[in-house]
Parts: C-alpha cells; sequence; structure tokens
C-alpha cells in the first residue's frame, strides 16, 4: 500500500494541473504503480494515454486493487504490440525467446505521437518550443532562446 500511497502524493505535490496530459507505460499493464499513476492523475482532471501490449495484457491478471489493468482504465490506449513475454528473437541454446521489444516501440509510437501533436500545433499557429542541439553551430544561442520561449509560454 506504501507505493500506492507515494504515487498518489507525487501527482498531487507536482505541478500537474487539469488539462495536461500524461503518458504513461506498462508492457504487461498489469503492476500496480502504473494503474495507480492514471488514476491519481484521472482525479486531478490529467488525461492519460497509455501504452501497453494488448497481446501480452489480455494474459495477465491485474495486481492492482481496483483489479483493472492499464488499458482498462487509461483515457486512449496505445498497443505497443510486443508479445507475451516482451521477447521476440530465437537464439540457439535458451529455451524461451529473448531481446525485449517494448522499449523500442515505446519509444517509436512516442515519438510517432510527438511528431503529430507538433504538426497540429503548428497548424493553429502555436508551434511548440524546440530545442536543438547545443553542439550545433548557433546552439548555444538557440538553446537560451528556447528557453526563454519555454519559460514564458509554457509550451
Amino acid at each position: 500500500e506504501q507505493d500506492l500511497e507515494t504515487v498518489r502524493f507525487a501527482v498531487q505535490s507536482s505541478n500537474l494541473r487539469s488539462g495536461d496530459v500524461m503518458l504513461v507505460s506498462s508492457v504487461s499493464g498489469k503492476n500496480r504503480v502504473p494503474v495507480e499513476l492514471t488514476l491519481a492523475c484521472q482525479a486531478k482532471g490529467i488525461r492519460v494515454i497509455g501504452f501497453t501490449s494488448m497481446a501480452y495484457t489480455r494474459t495477465v491478471a491485474a495486481l492492482h486493487p481496483s483489479g483493472k489493468r492499464l488499458c482498462e482504465v487509461a483515457d486512449v490506449v496505445i498497443d505497443i504490440g510486443a508479445p507475451v513475454g516482451d521477447a521476440a528473437v530465437d537464439v540457439p541454446g535458451y529455451d524461451i525467446k529473448l531481446m525485449p521489444v517494448s522499449g523500442v516501440a515505446m519509444d517509436v509510437a512516442g515519438w510517432m505521437m510527438l511528431g503529430r501533436v507538433m504538426e497540429i500545433m503548428a497548424s493553429r499557429g502555436q508551434p511548440l518550443t524546440v530545442f536543438a542541439s547545443v553542439n550545433r553551430e548557433g546552439g548555444e544561442e538557440r538553446y537560451r532562446q528556447s528557453k526563454e520561449q519555454y519559460e514564458t509560454r509554457g509550451t
């Protein structure tokens, strides 16, 4: 129960506010903390996008006291397509598949989603602040300008 209380406290004491969006990931979707994080965010008016493997989550029982998995509580669910067990490669000498795919799948899905959000915001005349590499020519000045813009606008 302490882990769930810690999650609730973290959300309540954070700068998160109603209207924000939280991304929560759990390849199996069964664990307590991602579900609690989702519920605590929603109680504060924060929408939650859950990244999980639907193939995997269908095979597991929920560990959260509500009896729910991430896919059952998130406002939007993105199926990352990882196989049951989150392993995809047969390696000779091992009796189970190895090499998890969830991390790469979540990264790709997240970047695709961010790219689409950036397109939408730009089309509305509200492009998000972009932080370019400081190693580029003029990069440190660009970073300073981007930081000022973000601190002023918040996006």
